[in-house]
């Protein structure tokens, strides 16, 4: 193993070290491509300063993940440490069993590539299935320095200078390493799936996957039948060959770069790791080198793959260092992306967060006693962080209130994902072949496909460059088209590439909606002196039925209490200037808020005032980030001297970030003026003013409906 030392300096964890394993790994193109892979899409079109790549993000989870394993057990307590190993030598000796002793049997690929080499060499002496002879051939192996790697060594619980005390400390020594070992692949290799321009680039490929059988009416062609053959693989529950058994993700749900982060992992995984083996069994070391070696990576493989797809409870609870509430992953996004934007909302201490964190083997939760096979391992962090936690927590959610939610930042994820969409519908369904916009569009399946034979070459190409290079071969292409698709497409791109502000934005901020709303409501005579009177009379009428006195008290505890909860709220509705609250508030029964906006708008490009209009519906706004509380492991764990127990969002931060969640627009309308040189501020005003009393007219008619005979309010 004693291969020359491999060092990253990263702005954020200073130097980052790989092991000889991971060197490996990340010098295969399903990683390697990564740093061409925009961290946050199309953000840095508005925040030119975010320009952070998933390469170094994918490194700076596994160091924090690494961090948070090894401060986790170095905290925890003597029955949590057993526990722990206790766990990991089961694992071991089936893995053990299923490998050497039963190799024959094996079909994980990594495993079958050196099966003839492996069967000889452990075929040559009998005595080594005993365990005293399993952990002689790790000791030795350990004393030798076969274990020697620097990027390891800082993270391991088990000093090496300790193992020679007891077999135990031998074996734990072992397994914690490939456990340690196998959380840092799975963090360095999460985001290895996502597609060029990651999240809008993967909804297209969902759209067009969803829509293929729809668009082609039973009249397939060789195209379309090329997308079916490289993306039906992904479209389902992947699976994936290990000498466990096939392991699967956890749910057909799962997304879609999510299992094809798992077919990159297992590619990148079969691609190196059989000749590792296959060196160090042609090697010149000793037997027990070799012998612990391969052990060391068999295990580190089935742990990296069972954590993964989170094969069961004891491996799902690992994989939340990398995938949780409070993970890894989320540590180092948000220290790096709000850096890298410009912005200077205070340090996130993230390192007293990970090095106070214990690892804790719950056997209570919620007052009840947890089943003994029902137990997972969670990290929990002291009472005491809880407001660093609140802090980190609202940091990630004004991230993506304030950069992500821009309405030009949202605009331009739009405009590109109507761009690749409308490339990709040309490639696959237009009759004439040779007038595509830009047939290299086709790569972005193509890349995907399953043939071992070129994949590694293919799969390099699968990048943000790649893919903006081909929009502007597209654009070049349909210079001077101005008709249908083309015009369509031409518009788009050069709002994209060419910084063409096109559209123009209309509600902006909480005080372009608040003022909105109050137009709605205005042109709805509902003013404050008709609500209080519909709340008297309905009011009344409940106490009628009640045969209740009317008086002046009752009167105004019903008011704030009874069933037209919807009036007393108007007013608060347009403090909170949130529009969706309305559609809820105040459904109708024909016709949707959206659908009134979009007549109104297609009304106003009929009569000349604008050319064109789009809207946006932001409903990732209510991806807040807290715990779902859907089981035992989605949740923040805190401690005290006396108790491990549940972190509660309600007390302080839900309240904090439904503040910045009224702040984020639910919907995003964006126009174009018919006329070059039009007064915009005027013209916003027009379209604000035309759609606020358009809305206005059903909100009255749903208001006549509920409430008929309402009084005039100067009677």
């Amino acid at each position: 193993m004693g291969k020359k030392l491999q060092q990253v300096t990263d702005n954020i964890h200073g130097t980052i070290y790989l092991s000889n394993l991971e060197s490996e790994l990340i010098s295969t193109p399903y990683f390697y491509r990564l740093h061409d892979i925009y961290q946050s899409s199309t953000v840095y079109m508005t925040f030119p300063s975010n320009r952070t790549k998933r390469y170094e993000h994918s490194l700076g989870t596994m160091e924090l993940a690494s961090t948070m394993l090894y401060t986790a057990v170095l905290n925890s307590d003597i029955k949590t440490k057993n526990k722990l190993f206790e766990k990991l030598e089961e694992y071991f000796k089936q893995i053990y069993d299923l490998a050497i002793c039963e190799y024959e049997e094996q079909v994980a690929p990594y495993f079958k590539k050196n099966e003839e080499l492996l069967k000889d060499f452990f075929g040559e002496n009998g005595d080594i299935l005993s365990e005293n002879k399993i952990n002689e051939n790790i000791e030795n192996a350990i004393n030798e320095g076969c274990f020697t790697d620097s990027a390891l060594d800082y993270f391991q619980y088990y000093p090496m200078r300790s193992v020679n005390t007891s077999h135990n400390s031998v074996k734990n020594f072992f397994l914690y390493r490939c456990l340690l070992q196998a959380i840092r692949i799975i963090a360095l290799f999460h985001d290895v799936g996502h597609p060029p321009y990651s999240h809008i680039i993967e909804d297209v490929l969902n759209d067009l996957l969803n829509n293929i059988d729809k668009n082609t009416k039973n009249k397939s062609n060789e195209k379309v039948d090329e997308f079916k053959k490289c993306m039906r693989k992904y479209s389902k529950t992947i699976k994936t060959q290990t000498i466990f058994e096939d392991l699967s993700l956890p749910d057909t749900n799962s997304a879609l770069h999510e299992r094809i982060g798992l077919s990159f992992l297992q590619s990148a995984v079969n691609d190196t790791i059989p000749e590792i083996i296959k060196e160090v069994l042609l090697s010149n070391r000793h037997r027990s080198c070799k012998v612990a070696s391969i052990l060391y990576y068999i295990l580190v493989v089935e742990f990296a793959f069972s954590m993964l797809v989170e094969r069961d409870l004891f491996f799902k609870s690992f994989h939340k260092i990398v995938d949780g509430i409070m993970d890894a992953d989320r540590l180092d996004y948000i220290t790096r992306d709000s850096l890298n934007s410009g912005v200077d909302w205070g340090k996130i201490p993230y390192k007293r967060l990970i090095n106070s964190s214990k690892l804790v083997y719950l056997t209570e939760f919620d007052g009840h006693e947890i089943e003994e096979s029902k137990r997972p391992f969670v990290v929990a962090f002291p009472q005491k962080v809880s407001d660093d936690i609140e802090d980190l927590l609202l940091t990630r959610y004004k991230i993506f209130a304030r950069i992500n939610f821009h309405h030009r930042c949202l605009k331009t994820a739009t405009a590109l994902k109507a761009s690749v969409k409308i490339l990709s519908e040309d490639y696959l369904y237009s009759s004439n072949n040779n007038k595509y916009f830009n047939s290299d569009i086709n790569m972005l399946w193509t890349s995907l496909s399953m043939k071992a034979s070129d994949r590694r070459t293919r799969v390099i190409l699968w990048n943000d460059s790649w893919l903006i290079s081909t929009l502007y071969r597209a654009l070049i292409n349909i210079n001077g088209k101005s008709t249908g698709q083309a015009k369509l497409l031409k518009e788009n791109l050069e709002e994209i590439l060419l910084n063409k502000k096109r559209f123009y934005s209309l509600l902006k901020r909480k005080k372009d909606n608040q003022q909105f709303l109050n137009k709605i409501f205005e042109y709805a005579d509902l003013s404050s002196q008709k609500l209080e009177i519909l709340l008297k009379i309905e009011d009344e009428k409940f106490l009628k039925n009640k045969n209740e006195t009317i008086t002046s008290e009752n009167l105004f505890n019903l008011s704030k209490a009874n069933a037209k909860d919807s009036i007393n709220r108007i007013e608060e509705i347009i403090s909170d200037g949130d529009v969706e609250i309305l559609t809820r508030l105040i459904p109708t029964s024909d016709i949707t808020i959206k659908d009134i906006i979009l007549e109104s708008l297609e009304s106003l490009k009929k009569q000349a005032y604008l050319a064109d209009y789009g809207i946006i519906i932001n409903n990732d706004r209510k991806k807040i980030g807290l715990p779902r509380h859907t089981d035992i492991l989605d949740e923040i764990y805190l401690y005290n001297s006396h108790e491990c127990y549940t972190y509660d969002e309600y007390n302080s931060l839900k309240r904090q970030i439904d503040v910045i969640f009224k702040n984020i627009p639910w919907i995003n309308i964006y126009i174009v003026p018919e006329k070059q040189g039009t007064d915009i501020s005027r013209l916003t005003e027009k379209v604000v003013e035309d759609i606020a009393r358009n809305i206005a007219l059903h909100v009255k008619k749903r208001f006549d409906d509920l409430f008929p005979n309402i009084p005039n309010c100067t009677q």
